[in-house]
């Protein structure tokens, strides 16, 4: 329907008039996106706008990139329909929608501030410099400095800006889906005409970057889907069962509308990655069955008494994400933290007084892994389907996203992260 993208062009449009502006208005417009709907979308919707902003105004696109990944990741920790894992660890927990933001909220905001900072220092030095354009590839239109502007200043301009609106007018939303984005502007704009099936007024509205009846429905929808959830606790349905239904009933209305254009999304989405997401669920599940997990549950021991064992749960399960993808990182310390045996129930029950406290440890392991597969995306692309996207999307827009870039930009950043995350559930909150 193009909202997202026709949102995401207005809040780079209204705060781009400086390099820093642009930077921390793609991080808190990704953090507002995460909280309700998953972090690989916001990733995915993104991407693309982000890497022509910085052509269009020879910015250099890569700090740009983190500032809005980084802030989706971080930020997911905050709700339950943030991320899948999220999902796959409240209903272990026994979490409602409520619940989970209570637990989860204050350290996912404490991650996120922390976070904001260690973006500046480490990037502070990065984002104010221009691309040289002699090098660029044909076909990109770079924006110049106003008259006025001296060779120092770093605003892009008023023309820019809306060159920049009229690139992301007609790339939208094709280039979300990662196809003719290498394309000229008039391939685009076919692209987008045979992603629309709406009627020709929809279609001219989506160009001109102005928000089409179609994409506040489905705002609507993902709004409705993310109060239902909140109501948890009246209607007693899992967040998972309500997603999925409002997920298959949104399908049968616009199949009822529009037929072609539920056939355009089915088309678009990211099939191929659910087979890799798959194939590594299966060798961690193997993992368990084998019992190396019960072997890795050994790291936990030392602290299974206390609280404290969410700083081992946390980092483990960043680690693990950058061997394999969020998913099964985050099933593979799940079935380690299921093989302690002081956190099965029996043995809890029979541990009398120092029951409460073996209990109360295993559940900040369990968040903390929350904080690990969300945190863990951004130390390497493999970490999630987001950051495989992200690759991929840049990529096809002449931009190298490599694993040693997220890495030296993710180390610095995602430890103290953590750290902070962690400190805050163990000491703060009330798990």
């Amino acid at each position: 329907s193009g909202f997202l993208h026709t949102a995401a062009t207005r809040v780079v449009s209204h705060f781009g008039r400086s390099p820093w502006g642009l930077f921390w208005a793609l991080g808190c417009f990704s953090a507002c996106l995460t909280v309700l709907i998953p972090d690989d979308i916001v990733t995915m919707t993104l991407t693309p706008i982000t890497i022509r902003m910085c052509q269009l105004f020879a910015l250099p696109e890569v700090p740009f990139l983190f500032s809005q990944f980084f802030a989706g990741n971080i930020w997911a920790v905050t709700l339950v329909t943030g991320n899948p894992t999220n999902v796959l660890l409240a209903e272990d927990l026994g979490d409602t929608f409520v619940s989970f933001a209570a637990r989860m909220g204050v350290p996912g905001v404490a991650a996120g501030l922390v976070s904001f900072a260690l973006m500046y220092i480490t990037n502070r030095t990065k984002v104010d410099v221009r691309a040289d354009p002699t090098g660029r590839e044909a076909g990109l239109e770079l924006a110049a400095l106003d008259a006025g502007d001296g060779p120092g200043e770093a605003a892009p301009s008023h023309s820019a800006l809306g060159r920049f609106e009229s690139v992301a007018a007609a790339s939208a939303p094709s280039s979300l889906a990662g196809q003719d984005s290498e394309g000229d502007g008039d391939g685009e704009r076919s692209s987008l005409g045979s992603r629309h099936h709406s009627p020709e007024g929809e279609r001219g509205s989506a160009r001109d970057g102005t928000f089409t009846r179609t994409g506040v429905f489905c705002l609507v929808r993902v709004l409705t889907a993310t109060l239902i959830c909140a109501l948890e606790s009246v209607h007693g349905l899992p967040v998972y069962l309500v997603v999925l239904i409002m997920g298959a009933c949104s399908i049968v209305v616009d199949g009822l509308i529009d037929a072609a254009f539920v056939a355009d999304t089915l088309r678009h989405m990211p099939w191929e990655l659910f087979s890799f997401v798959t194939g590594f669920l299966v060798l961690a599940e193997a993992m368990s069955v084998t019992g190396i997990s019960l072997a890795l549950a050994s790291v936990f021991l030392p602290l299974a008494h206390t609280k404290s064992v969410a700083y081992v749960s946390g980092f483990v399960t960043m680690l693990f994400c950058n061997l394999f993808e969020t998913l099964p990182a985050t099933l593979i310390v799940f079935k380690m933290i299921d093989s302690v045996p002081q956190w099965k129930p029996a043995a809890i029950a029979a541990a009398g007084v120092h029951g409460a406290g073996f209990r109360a440890a295993r559940r900040a392991a369990l968040s903390a892994v929350i904080f690990g597969s969300n945190f863990g995306a951004n130390t390497a692309c493999i970490g999630s389907l987001g950051g495989l996207m992200m690759r991929r999307l840049a990529a096809m827009q002449g931009v190298v996203v490599t694993n040693g870039m997220l890495l030296r930009q993710g180390i610095p950043v995602m430890i103290p992260t953590m750290f902070v995350a962690c400190w805050v559930l163990v000491n703060w909150s009330e798990v």
